[in-house]
């Protein structure tokens, strides 16, 4: 890629996101930073469940951390049957996925990641710019 051609727009809202996810996983004390990382790699993967639905963010953001949590293991899930080959590529974010229990601070540091991702925009802009549809994600 040239310098020339290289997209600084989405290279800003990038670093932006991740400053956000990052301050809102160390606001709650969470744990691992490999969480925040599958979290935001997991809403990559997400498809409305309907055309004229509302997008993924505005559901997540309305549901309690425990939902959270467990749709983005579902994410996980869906992605693993329908994609096993990259399974083992993905392992490192799925270590806290077989966990039988988060603890309340995982589960509340997931829940704020999640808002912060959605806060920044992170649904439109991926479905804008790179026309974002998703074969093996989990509808939400």
């Amino acid at each position: 890629m040239s310098h020339d051609s290289f997209d600084w727009q989405a290279n800003r809202r990038i670093v932006q996101l991740a400053e956000r996810v990052d301050k809102a996983w160390r606001a709650q004390f969470a744990g691992p930073s490999t969480i925040p990382l599958s979290v935001v790699a997991a809403l990559t993967l997400i498809d409305k469940a309907a055309p004229d639905g509302p997008d993924p963010d505005q559901r997540l953001m309305s549901a309690d951390s425990t939902e959270v949590a467990g749709c983005i293991t579902e994410i996980w899930t869906a992605f693993c049957r329908a994609r096993p080959d990259l399974m083992y590529r993905v392992l490192p974010l799925l270590e806290w996925t077989q966990n039988d229990t988060l603890y309340a601070n995982e589960r509340d540091g997931i829940a704020a990641v999640t808002e912060a991702a959605a806060r920044s925009g992170w649904w439109t802009w991926l479905s804008t710019a790179t026309s974002h549809t998703s074969t093996y994600s989990a509808r939400w």
